[in-house]
């Protein structure tokens, strides 16, 4: 478990800060992925964010208490991405793959950004997490925190599992920096029971 935010401090409103998630800056800049939805190390390009996208992150924040002042674009990613950009913290998404996610289930593309923005309130983000944690565990963290939020936006669990089913599918085996797909769904249903209480 980390230092400052745990799954105990969203259950109990334990975290709360000034602002909200805002319109990033365009930039042509490359930049490190720290965290990427389904792997991927390095993006390059970034544009602003759709109102919608940023829409959903505030409800995401909303719905979990966890303000983080956060920057979003879209850009040169694989998948969707959390990360640090210029000290801000930041999630990058391609609109390719979140417009695909959308078209399988209305709630897919959301479930994903609420996985990054978990990435950032589990503090999976900062140098010391990133050396000294194993990638699945972060990784599972960030999908419980989806599951957790998407029950607090009134989401059902088969939807809050849509951005793994549509992604992966259900027997996705695990990978090198991912867990399969079971150990996901596990955690995502671990997290919007949790939100229950």
């Amino acid at each position: 478990m980390c230092t400052g935010f745990s799954r105990r401090s969203v259950m109990t409103g334990g975290i709360a800060t000034a602002a909200m998630a805002t319109f990033g800056q365009a930039s042509a800049q490359s930049y490190g992925l720290m965290c990427s939805y389904a792997g991927g190390r390095f993006g390059e390009g970034l544009a602003p964010a759709t109102g919608y996208a940023v829409n959903e992150i505030n409800a995401i924040q909303r719905a979990t208490g966890y303000f983080a002042p956060m920057a979003i674009y879209l850009g040169g990613v694989p998948n969707a991405s959390a990360t640090i950009i210029s000290g801000q913290l930041s999630v990058i998404y391609n609109p390719d793959f979140l417009n695909n996610l959308f078209m399988c289930n209305r709630f897919a593309a959301t479930t994903v950004l609420a996985h990054e923005v978990g990435h950032h309130a589990n503090i999976d983000t900062s140098w010391q997490r990133q050396n000294y944690t194993h990638s699945y565990t972060r990784e599972l963290g960030a999908d419980w925190f989806s599951g957790f939020a998407m029950r607090r936006m009134g989401i059902a669990l088969g939807d809050a599992q849509s951005g793994i089913m549509c992604t992966f599918g259900a027997f996705s085996p695990d990978g090198a920096s991912h867990p399969g797909s079971q150990r996901r769904l596990q955690a995502i249903t671990d997290g919007w029971y949790a939100a229950a209480y």
